[in-house]
């Protein structure tokens, strides 16, 4: 690498001078001005043709002249330059080559830390009772200039935090189930109260179980007086009506009057296709509340 450090270039300045320059210029642009304004036609036209000519000559001799200059002025540098810039590209191949050896070994060695540190994971978590799974690696554990006890304190203390949460969840999970075994329904039953604790507060999910205990006991409630209304109405008719054979029939309209005893009266609800897990829940619930029901199946 020592004769690209000493590589020795020798550049001289160069400094170009055209004493007249300006006073060409000026000419040419009031000649081309003078051109310019000159209409062509049928009796112009070789007139035009000769002013075209001399014309491109002009051009192509500033043009000649331009090149020329140039090429006195850059002399060899185009080849030097071809030079520099095929040694450069062929550089750049080989360092992005080391590059991607380097990245695979980079890769392989951080993988490395990587299940190293899985496995002591592992092992902390099991001091603390939690889920390692739970434990999140951060990135700059992974940095081979990362220092392990440094990295090892960043896992007893997440794994800290997580039995502190799940001891929490423990307690919030114990209160749902007293709640509601003192309203009569199942913690995991078809509110699923326990599972709402990954979006809700304690207090929320509470009040819900109470307020959806309240609302379907109302429900009951207003079927049962439906249904002791509709017994008294039948058992009503069933004093006006006048016995005809065996039936009871409505003086006034001539329609067969059902007795009231007929009228279901023990509020017994029916489920269809319940699945097992919610039949049991049925019955935990309505054994409690005092509600007689049957499942059927479809």
């Amino acid at each position: 690498m020592n004769e690209i450090e000493v590589l020795d270039v020798k550049v001289t300045p160069a400094q170009v001078v055209v004493p007249n320059l300006d006073d060409v210029v000026s000419h040419v642009d009031e000649m081309l001005a003078s051109y310019e304004a000159t209409p062509v036609n049928a009796k112009t036209q070789k007139e035009a043709k000769e002013v075209r000519a001399d014309l491109n000559k002009a051009i192509k001799r500033i043009s000649d002249i331009r090149k020329d200059t140039k090429k006195k002025v850059i002399g060899n540098w185009d080849e030097i330059e071809t030079k520099m810039m095929k040694v450069e590209k062929k550089g750049k191949a080989v360092s992005d080559n080391i590059g991607a050896q380097l990245k695979v070994l980079d890769d392989k060695a951080k993988a490395d830390r990587e299940e190293t540190i899985k496995r002591e994971i592992t092992k902390i978590a099991s001091e603390y009772g939690v889920d390692p799974s739970q434990v999140k690696i951060e990135p700059k554990w992974l940095n081979k200039s990362a220092n392990w006890n440094d990295t090892e304190r960043a896992i007893r203390s997440e794994c800290e935090v997580l039995r502190q949460f799940a001891e929490m969840r423990e307690l919030q999970i114990k209160e749902i189930e007293n709640h509601a075994e003192k309203l009569g329904i199942r913690p995991e039953g078809v509110g699923g109260y326990i599972g709402q604790l990954e979006t809700k507060g304690l207090d929320d999910i509470k009040g819900n179980m109470s307020r959806d205990v309240q609302l379907a006991k109302a429900r009951f409630a207003a079927k049962k007086a439906e249904e002791e209304a509709a017994y008294q109405q039948a058992l009503e008719r069933e004093k006006q009506a006048t016995k005809v054979g065996s039936k009871l029939v409505d003086e006034n309209t001539g329609e067969v009057v059902m007795p009231a005893e007929e009228i279901r009266r023990d509020y017994q609800y029916t489920f269809k296709g319940l699945t097992e897990k919610q039949k049991n829940y049925m019955e935990y619930t309505f054994n409690q509340w005092n509600v007689s029901f049957s499942v059927q199946e479809f």
